[in-house]
């Protein structure tokens, strides 16, 4: 799962480029009217043009010039833009790469036999397989690789910059999303394929970042699910797909948000998770329960 869906960030040519990623590209370079962008793609592109470097980049990459960044740079630069436009998302994406590292220590004490394993990990991951009989079952000796996990890692990190095609507004409304209001905001991991493609990200990057609501939400709805079918019928990239999903809507569910008062303690989301995650069910939830009593996620939440 290592190729990229992208060609090479310093061999592609700008007009190679699908429109949607072209008019990106020259929103951020500063074209005040773009005819063929959306509202999601204008907003996107107008919070990340806050970035002197991301303006810079997009000049050149409307050149056809050389890249002398890293996508993961490139990314970084949207990260910081995010933190601006919506410091809540900002710290989600934040805590949601965290809970992946304790997870993959976890995965990695626990999943591979060959590894010692720590008495007391031992205890907890015993009793929670009596509370949850189907984890990890055949998820059992899987042993992903370094560039695997990093994959999910980076994923973790940048899944929500497409919340920046969004008017700044919409993610700081009190109160619950109407169902039109919830419908709009089904656009937003749609919006990580033109960023993916403008910097070059690899294709599990990508296709992870994208599709972190399909499995319990079912979008994006759109295309994208075609072009990347055989990432979506790969057991590995499902299983680390769950996995991003469930540390997702765990700290969604644990950390702060502008339409819910209440912040949840960990035993109040695990109660919420089977409905939350649906079809993905509750395989995952161990490593959160062993988390935390494991005093990991003392760092991450007050709670």
């Amino acid at each position: 799962m290592g190729e990229k869906l992208y060609l090479n960030a310093q061999t592609r040519e700008f007009q190679g480029l699908s429109l949607e990623t072209q008019s990106l590209i020259r929103i951020i370079a500063g074209e005040e009217y773009v005819f063929a962008a959306d509202e999601h793609i204008h907003f996107l592109g107008m919070n990340l043009r806050k970035s002197s470097q991301l303006v810079e980049i997009a000049h050149s990459l409307k050149k056809s010039e050389s890249q002398l960044i890293t996508w993961q740079e490139g990314l970084e630069f949207a990260l910081e833009c995010l933190s601006e436009f919506h410091p809540e998302s900002y710290r989600h994406s934040i805590r949601v790469k965290e809970l992946m590292l304790i997870t993959r220590d976890l995965w990695q004490k626990y999943c591979l036999h060959d590894l010692p394993m720590n008495p007391l990990l031992k205890k907890v991951f015993d009793r929670l397989k009596m509370a949850y009989p189907d984890c990890p079952g055949k998820f059992l000796g899987i042993n992903f690789s370094d560039q695997e996990w990093a994959s999910i890692l980076y994923a973790a990190l940048f899944h929500d910059l497409g919340k920046m095609g969004f008017p700044a507004w919409f993610w700081n409304k009190p109160g619950k999303f109407s169902p039109e209001e919830a419908q709009y905001r089904e656009h937003h991991p749609r919006l990580f394929y033109p960023l993916g493609e403008m910097f070059g990200v690899p294709y599990i990057v990508t296709a992870l970042a994208l599709f972190h609501h399909f499995l319990n939400l079912g979008y994006p709805r759109n295309g994208l699910i075609r072009m990347f079918g055989d990432y979506m019928q790969d057991f590995r990239f499902k299983c680390i797909l769950c996995l991003l999903t469930t540390n997702d809507i765990y700290d969604g569910m644990r950390g702060e948000r502008s339409y819910r008062r209440d912040v949840y303690d960990h035993q109040q989301v695990i109660t919420r998770m089977p409905k939350e995650l649906g079809e993905i069910g509750l395989r995952f939830v161990p490593f959160l329960d062993a988390a935390f009593e494991l005093g990991g996620l003392k760092s991450l939440y007050a709670n």
